[in-house]
Order: C-alpha cells, then structure tokens, then sequence
C-alpha cells in the first residue's frame, strides 16, 4: 500500500511533465481512478489487518498499533512525496515507466 500511495501521484506528475503531455481528460481520469483505487483497498486491508490480529497476544497488539500507526503518518507523506519528489529532482524515475504502463503517456 505504501508503494501505491506513492507511485500513482508520482505517475500524475510524471504525466504533467512529460513533453507531449498526455490529454486532460487522461490526467483526470487517472487521478480519480488511482484515488477511487486507493482509499476503498486501504480501508479493506485495515479492517482485514483489525480482523486477522489477535489483540489479546500482549506484544503482537502492540505491533499491530506501531505499524497502523506508521501507515496513518506514511499514507499521507507518502501521497505529498509522489506529488513533490519528481518536481524537486526533475526526474520522475520509476513514475514514468508505470504512467507508460498504465498508458497515461
């Protein structure tokens, strides 16, 4: 998950910057898409993570609350860094290949 919260804002940018850029209507829909996607499969892997935990087994409850922890704060620094890290470097790196594969370029 943090991988996808990362690549698809990654991929978006790397869309908007790329030299015959692909349609607005390609951005949008792949913005939407990618955050449709994202949100329900992050909700379902938390109650998944919730419902496969045995929170009466002392140390692994407080491993459960470290890692749901981490993603709270590494979801959203994630996001922000797809969108700023290929800006900031000018090179969008592994964005680019996935917005070539998903066919944004």
């Amino acid at each position: 998950m943090p991988l996808m919260t990362w690549l698809v804002p990654a991929s978006f940018t790397a869309g908007v910057q790329a030299d015959p850029g692909p349609a607005i209507w390609k951005l949008v829909v792949f913005l939407v898409v990618g955050l449709g996607l994202m949100v329900p499969l992050g909700v379902i892997l938390t109650i998944l993570s919730l419902e496969l935990t045995d929170i009466d087994a002392g140390s692994s409850a407080l491993g459960f609350y470290a890692a749901f922890a981490l993603t709270l704060i590494g979801g959203p620094i994630g996001f922000l860094a797809g969108f700023t890290v290929p800006w900031l470097t000018g090179s969008p790196g592994p964005a680019r290949w996935f917005a070539n594969l998903v066919g944004l370029l």
